[in-house]
């Protein structure tokens, strides 16, 4: 049994997942969004339960070329498991987000944040999803920065 914000259910496999929007679609829907092109976010992949966001560190989510950490780190996990969910879920269907847990766990300064999310179990109507955020320095090799855990909730018609 799983239970993320409330709900329980049958733990679904985590893999076999149906492709049902495009790249490209979820790119449609997510970044429209005023916040997404604020802070210029760009959805990198989206597929077989895995979701890849970044975002450039600019000053509408930087100080001093360091993230607003908890925000940011917890944004970027939130867009990424968002993105893996809307891979997996039908047009006439929307998914929203029941909570984001978000850990900083070394520097957030850098040029740019990226965040890969996988889904860790999902049921009839919640997903929960485990990311990790690295941060891209200005030299050298991007490193972890932080994790997220993001439940995101499906809600199903009501017939």
């Amino acid at each position: 049994m799983v239970s993320a914000g409330g709900t329980t259910g049958t733990i679904l496999p985590v893999t076999d997942f149906p492709r049902i929007r495009t790249l490209d679609e979820i790119r449609n829907t997510i970044l429209v969004m005023p916040f997404a092109q604020a802070m210029q976010i760009e959805l990198e992949f989206a597929q077989d339960g895995v979701g890849i966001a970044s975002m450039p560190l600019n000053e509408t989510v930087a100080y001093n070329d360091s993230a607003f950490a908890g925000l940011a780190i917890g944004i970027i996990g939130d867009v990424a498991s968002g993105a893996a969910t809307l891979a997996m879920t039908p047009h006439d269907q929307m998914a929203l987000t029941g909570t984001v847990d978000s850990v900083v766990t070394a520097s957030t300064e850098g040029s740019r944040l990226t965040a890969r999310a996988e889904l860790r179990e999902r049921s009839e109507t919640a997903l929960v999803y485990d990311a990790v955020v690295k941060v891209h320095p200005h030299e050298g090799d991007p490193t972890e920065c932080g994790k997220v855990v993001v439940s995101i909730h499906v809600p199903r018609s009501r017939v």
